[in-house]
């Protein structure tokens, strides 16, 4: 159970509902001022969160596998899109940090289809992968193949604006600059 959580400066929030998969949440944003979704870096739940900001209070609601049982999606950013009724959802693009190794689950990028009704996630959900695009990159495919602890890619944030999506790095980064990726909506 998540209640005590502090969301911002100005007190604390009431949280109500349960927390699905692992207990750390790695990403969240809203569609409106008050119904979003969210996700732990662990296993590939989202899980749709209704906000009430007067109330102070966030309630947890309904989860979606965005992959298989047992796969694990890393995933590190949600980007709303209200224009086209839908949220983006990334993995790492990362290597394993505990095996060490290139897991395929962790390279999606996930378009999460919307009831237009409900705004909340439909069931549809399109797949693709940044992969292609990070190896057509001189600046970044060195980077692609290696762990985290050598610099190796690791999406850490998105955003969503006009038709583009804004891909953060953690990594690759030298001293304090990082890369941001900006592409077409297309690429999922």
């Amino acid at each position: 159970d998540a209640t005590g959580w502090t969301l911002h400066p100005g007190g604390p929030w009431q949280v109500s509902g349960s927390l699905k998969g692992k207990k750390d949440v790695s990403a969240i944003d809203l569609i409106s001022s008050s119904t979003g979704l969210l996700a732990s870096d662990e296993g590939s739940l989202v899980q749709a969160v209704r906000l009430d900001a007067a109330l102070r209070t966030l309630t947890l609601g309904a989860a979606w596998p965005l992959l298989g049982p047992k796969q694990e999606a890393d995933i590190e950013g949600i980007a709303a899109a209200p224009a086209e009724n839908c949220y983006f959802v990334t993995g790492s693009h990362a290597i394993s940090r505990k095996k060490m190794e290139l897991e395929p689950s962790r390279f999606h990028i996930f378009r999460v289809r919307l009831n237009p009704a409900t705004q909340a996630p439909s069931g549809a959900v399109d797949t693709a992968t940044l992969r292609p695009l990070l190896e057509s990159m001189p600046e970044l495919k060195p980077f692609l193949d290696e762990p985290t602890t050598a610099h190796g890619i690791d999406i850490e944030g998105l955003a969503w604006r006009e038709g583009k999506l804004f891909i953060g790095f953690r990594a690759p980064g030298q001293g304090e600059q990082a890369w941001v990726l900006e592409t077409s909506v297309k690429v999922v």
